[in-house]
């Protein structure tokens, strides 16, 4: 409570007393003068040398001291600063403990207590490093050490009869002392921490006060020969002196000189002033202090754009090349014949009619047209086989089907005729439920290995087995797809730009385009320095021949330093149609393509089923055409042989065709050059083929 109280007060004193001022940031000497609270805190039973009863055990005690000394105070920087002191403390106490006891009063046992004291007399000088912390311009907090040399030791041990009181007689007094001197095994140095808190207040100009609290923690014991500490709670106040700091005004001028030197940058990059580099030197003369500033500044001015240009040249069938003055687009009819493929193929040991067929509803079905696949692949074309014979049965109402359901020779399923049957019942269904074909007009049977079935030494040739063989009665039914469509051909196979800039070898990366009305057509671009030729790809497929605007030819570049540069051109595009050719050309154009499949595998002979083709070929071909004949195979087999059966099959054709081969394109493309994928049966049927195309004139 003694403690609190104290506390209390120093707030409340410090409070009052205090008064705005600037942070003091110079030294101070000074005086100090604490009360000190001293609480000892023990845990032994006897010192050495002074018995006790067994019942008795020192654990603490109190007393009050004080401390003095000297300080000096200086600063460390805006916030820390360093108190060092020279000082006096006293820190003794008493330490005090109660041993029950019974005395005969009067021949009756009576109750008592003999209270053992050890009175200790302690003090020492020593010094105190402290760490201040400005939290304001009054406030500090402190943290030290303080290291001291003991030079009062002494203690007085005796025992008091405290119980019963003094109305009871005790033969031979109350009070007897037991011995006296010097703290056995009495440390002679000592050592503790200091926190503390303080209040700074000006009197004068140089005097100043400083309220200030502080609390010991102890380091080393009182004497090492038992448990026994001291710590103390410090109050009291410092008087110190700092002695006024002459000011000696001193004028100070600043002299600066600028200058300014101009460079070129990219010519992207926007116009700046920059401070190039900056120097300082101080000059002395009397009072006077002058900074001589020097400052050196770069006008960055950009270089002017470069010069970019082209010259756009069309490029000839033949790569000779001509002014580009205007883009001329040809109509021309593009004829396509591919064959149908009778065959609908399942995985092993299924008759789930793969989802590569296309089954349309009632809705599509309606809409279906043979007319729309001109623009697909041949693939896409065999998965509406289904659609097609639907369509084509539909119109031909005498036509009848006959499905055939086949098994590959695989252990899985040779044996399992009701497997054959359930894939032909499949396609069947599919016929007569969506196309509505009268049930009496298809037949449905079933076989093990096709008519003319594929290797089976191979696993594609059992994978091209297990399929359903659609035959009719009427050839048109299965006939080929015939498709014809109108498209542009440009007279340029490529545009060739030839730049001009001045220095080519700077250019880091180029892009051209090929646009109308801001749609791209085509485009090339390089990060490598500006080539003297650039050639970008007509496509004639997105060009918007119904509106013809013109075709913007632009070439951008950019150099190592981010510069870039822009050309532009615009090329009229003229479209000769079909309606106008007679009057502004020889003839019409056509290109003819057809092709020929089902050679049995590692077969070049002409079937059956492709005479029909070989016929209309024939009465379509003019005295004056150009022809190619191209064949290629599937994967099966080596390579080389692929290549000599290719080779075959574009002769048989040929010959089948009576084409001259002197003036005929005739090759034979292997396997290299595969058009259809050979990971499916079908894709690997259409690669034993021979390609045909006819560009005439009419």
């Amino acid at each position: 409570m003694q403690i609190l109280r104290s506390a209390i007060a120093f707030l409340f004193f410090t409070t009052i007393a205090g008064s705005a001022q600037p942070l003091v940031t110079n030294t101070f000497y000074g005086i100090f003068v604490h009360g000190a609270q001293n609480f000892h805190s023990a845990s032994f039973h006897q010192l050495p040398g002074y018995a006790e009863p067994d019942k008795v055990n020192y654990d603490g005690g109190s007393g009050t001291g004080f401390a003095f000394g000297a300080l000096v105070d200086f600063p460390l920087s805006a916030t820390f600063r360093l108190d060092i002191r020279g000082s006096y403390v006293n820190y003794g106490g008493i330490l005090t403990t109660d041993e029950p006891t019974t005395f005969i009063n009067a021949g009756v046992p009576v109750a008592g207590i003999f209270t053992h004291k050890i009175d200790a007399s302690l003090s020492s000088i020593g010094i105190e490093p402290i760490v201040s912390y400005n939290l304001s311009s009054k406030w500090r907090v402190h943290g030290g050490l303080r290291f001291a040399s003991v030079i009062s030791d002494a203690f007085i041990v005796g025992t008091e009869i405290t119980q019963p009181g003094p109305d009871v007689f005790i033969q031979g007094g109350r009070t007897f002392g037991r011995g006296n001197g010097s703290l056995p095994g009495a440390l002679h140095n000592q050592s503790a921490v200091l926190f503390g808190v303080s209040y700074l207040m000006q009197a004068t100009s140089e005097l100043y006060f400083q309220p200030e609290l502080f609390y010991s923690i102890p380091i080393s014991p009182v004497t090492d020969a038992v448990d026994w500490k001291v710590s103390s709670l410090r109050l009291g106040i410092a008087m110190m002196l700092s002695p006024a700091i002459k000011i000696r005004t001193l004028i100070y001028d600043t002299i600066t000189v600028r200058d300014t030197t101009e460079r070129q940058i990219a010519s992207n990059l926007p116009p700046s002033i920059l401070l190039g580099n900056k120097d300082f030197r101080n000059e002395s003369v009397g009072d006077f202090r002058i900074l001589h500033v020097s400052e050196h500044y770069i006008r960055e001015v950009p270089r002017s754009a470069a010069k970019l240009s082209f010259e756009p040249f069309g490029v000839l069938p033949n790569r000779d090349e001509v002014p580009l003055d205007s883009l001329v687009l040809e109509e021309m009819i593009n004829n396509r014949l591919t064959p149908l493929l009778n065959y609908v193929f399942f995985d092993q040991n299924s008759s789930v009619l793969p989802t590569r067929y296309n089954r349309l509803t009632d809705a599509e079905k309606d809409k279906f047209s043979v007319d729309n696949l001109h623009s697909v692949g041949t693939l896409d074309r065999y998965y509406h086989l289904l659609n097609i014979v639907g369509r084509r049965m539909t119109s031909k109402p005498n036509a009848k089907l006959t499905l055939t359901g086949c098994l590959s020779g695989e252990p899985a399923e040779k044996d399992n005729t009701i497997l054959a049957k359930t894939r032909a019942d499949v396609v069947y269904d599919y016929l007569v439920s969506t196309w509505k074909i009268t049930p009496n007009r298809i037949k449905v049977t079933s076989r093990k290995l096709p008519t003319h079935p594929s290797n089976e030494q191979f696993p594609d040739g059992s994978e091209e087995n297990r399929r359903v063989e659609i035959t009719s009665n009427d050839v048109d039914i299965l006939a080929p797809v015939f498709t014809s469509d109108t498209s542009l051909q440009a007279l340029y196979e490529s545009i060739i730009l030839r730049p001009s800039v001045e220095n080519r070898t700077e250019v880091k990366e180029y892009s051209t385009q090929l646009a109308q009305n801001g749609s791209v057509i085509s485009e090339e671009s390089g990060k490598s320095k500006l080539p003297r030729a650039i050639e970008v790809k007509v496509e004639e497929n997105k060009i918007n021949r119904k509106d013809a605007q013109p075709l913007d030819i632009s070439l951008h570049i950019e150099n190592n330093n981010g510069e870039t540069a822009d050309a532009e051109q615009s090329v009229p595009i003229k479209v000769i149609s079909i309606a106008k050719s007679n009057s502004e050309r020889r003839g019409t154009k056509i290109i003819d393509r057809y092709s020929l499949i089902l050679f049995e595998f590692d077969n070049a002979d002409i079937l059956q089923e492709n005479q029909r083709i070989i016929n209309f070929i024939k009465d379509r071909l003019p005295s004056v055409a150009k022809v190619s004949v191209s064949g290629t195979t599937d994967r099966m087999g080596e390579e080389s042989h692929n290549k000599a059966l290719s080779e075959r099959r574009a002769v048989s054709a040929a010959k089948a065709l009576s084409l001259k081969t002197s003036s005929s394109q005739i090759q034979g493309a292997g396997e290299d050059t595969r058009t259809y994928t050979n990971d499916l049966p079908e894709g690997r049927f259409y690669s034993r083929t021979v390609n045909i195309t006819v560009e005439r004139n009419e």
